[in-house]
């Protein structure tokens, strides 16, 4: 794809955003998204039981993506702050999806990463929060030094 058509697909991504958190409640019965570890997990757990989903490692903005980028990059947004924004790097493996920038930390992270995190990780129970919590103090550590 090139770069107009996956902005394209990110600005549509983020028109529905809210939409696709909407339907991805209804799949794993959560009326209200309220961002907490134990909804996260659940949530979690979700796509570990569909990672088939997540086969190809390209970015594809298929239905299950969208569902996954809406709800993590919202997730992470609503714990530690940032904005979800276009990745328009080539040399990015993101690239062409959203990505969150946080303006306080000099780093971007990106949903579309963490798809490997449930494809090929399905024997690790760690969850997505605290993975996400041991990033944050990785990244932080980081910035001290």
């Amino acid at each position: 794809m090139t770069k107009d058509e996956y902005k394209k697909k990110y600005d549509d991504f983020m028109r529905n955003k809210e939409k696709y958190l909407a339907d991805l409640g209804k799949l794993v019965g959560i009326d209200q998204f309220t961002f907490v570890k134990e909804e996260i997990e659940k949530v979690d757990d979700f796509f570990r039981l569909h990672k088939e989903k997540f086969a190809n490692k390209e970015p594809e903005y298929h239905e299950f993506e969208r569902y996954f980028y809406a709800y993590f990059g919202i997730a992470y947004i609503t714990k530690y702050g940032g904005t979800l924004e276009f990745n328009d790097e080539k040399r990015d493996d993101a690239f062409g999806t959203p990505v969150i920038i946080h303006p306080l930390r000099n780093y971007r992270l990106a949903p579309s990463d963490w798809k490997s995190i449930v494809r090929d990780d399905l024997q690790d129970r760690l969850s997505f929060f605290y993975r996400l919590d041991k990033m944050i103090s990785f990244l932080d550590d980081d910035d001290d030094e």
